[in-house]
């Protein structure tokens, strides 16, 4: 008790903002409520619980990654990775009922159903209410339990099945630290290296356009840059995405534009298209490098643009001297005329 009050009077300063960040209004019984999902897909859905199993088991960076689901969320992910999946589910389903068999025989299965139980219906009821998106670290509660039914099945397994099964954890576990630590693809969203790209190559009066990224840039961004925010909502309207884009750029002397993690709001791909193309005849598109999950355009008025051609092309000073008419008549006359 005396802990559950400590944890209540840490959590009280968090209270007036969740009353204000939170629409409680959504929150009845009987069924969805008729409010717009939270994201384009819904919510909540059937996979939510055991992805949130397979996040607990070897987290986000064994199977497919995380920019795989947003990208294509349905069988195909799943089929690429298909190896890794079975072996998974294989492995921690053994030990998930060895686990569960072990507590039942210690008259513990209550207290596991409270622990881990409960939130997760707390959890997948705020989803299905479009209160707020099912996500496996609203399960953080949950972790502890997970990690004591494996160790349950540990305890209760002959040391020969405890020896196998050591082997296998740390294989799996092996295999997803390497995918964290050297597959760039697992990685996060190269924000970061991209913010301090933009930072270091922006002009004077650029503005910084933020697609999806306006959070992660109040974090990372420290340049002088303004940030001007643009919603990819607005992709389900090209016609108006469009028009506050040019609104966006209006009177400004170029830009910088920032596009991460567009699947929820831009499965289609609108904004990125917009941009690739050219958001008006007025604006040029300059060549910026990639970043990993961050896409980089950089934009300047046509007439300021560099010409894209012969005349771009960067040639050494000594070729072009080489390669020019009369270049070595030219350089004989001038050294003649430095001896006389």
């Amino acid at each position: 008790a005396a802990a559950l009050a400590l944890v209540a009077l840490a959590a009280l300063p968090w209270i007036p903002q969740a009353t204000h960040t939170l629409d409680f209004r959504r929150l009845h019984f009987g069924g969805p409520n008729g409010t717009a999902p939270l994201r384009s897909a819904g919510s909540f859905h059937p996979a939510a619980v055991p992805f949130g199993l397979h996040a607990f088991a070897v987290g986000y960076t064994l199977g497919p990654s995380l920019r795989e689901l947003r990208a294509a969320p349905g069988p195909a992910a799943l089929r690429a990775h298909r190896v890794e999946l079975a072996v998974t589910v294989a492995l921690f389903g053994w030990l998930g009922i060895a686990g569960l068999e072990t507590v039942a025989r210690r008259r513990r299965i209550g207290d596991l159903l409270v622990w881990a139980g409960v939130p997760l219906l707390v959890v997948s009821w705020f989803a299905f209410e479009n209160f707020k998106v099912f996500h496996p670290r609203y399960l953080a509660a949950c972790f502890p339990a997970f990690l004591l039914v494996i160790a349950a099945a540990f305890a209760g397994m002959p040391r020969g099945a405890r020896r196998v099964a050591a082997v296998a954890l740390a294989l799996v576990w092996g295999a997803s630290l390497k995918n964290l630590y050297f597959a760039p693809g697992y990685g996060k969203e190269d924000m970061r290296g991209a913010t301090r790209y933009v930072e270091t190559h922006a002009r004077p009066g650029e503005v910084l356009v933020a697609a999806g990224t306006e959070d992660l840039l109040g974090y990372y961004h420290h340049g002088p840059q303004r940030v001007a925010p643009v919603w990819l909502g607005w992709s389900a309207d090209p016609a108006r995405l469009k028009a506050h884009v040019r609104e966006t750029l209006d009177r400004s002397p170029g830009a910088w534009v920032m596009l991460a993690r567009p699947e929820d709001l831009d499965p289609r791909g609108v904004f990125a298209r917009l941009l690739d193309a050219g958001p008006d005849p007025h604006w040029a598109v300059e060549s910026a490098p990639r970043f990993e999950g961050v896409r980089v355009w950089h934009l300047v008025p046509a007439a300021a643009a560099r010409p894209v051609g012969r005349a771009h092309l960067a040639v050494p000073p000594a070729l072009r001297a080489a390669s020019a008419p009369d270049a070595g008549r030219g350089a004989r006359a001038r050294e003649a005329e430095a001896r006389s």
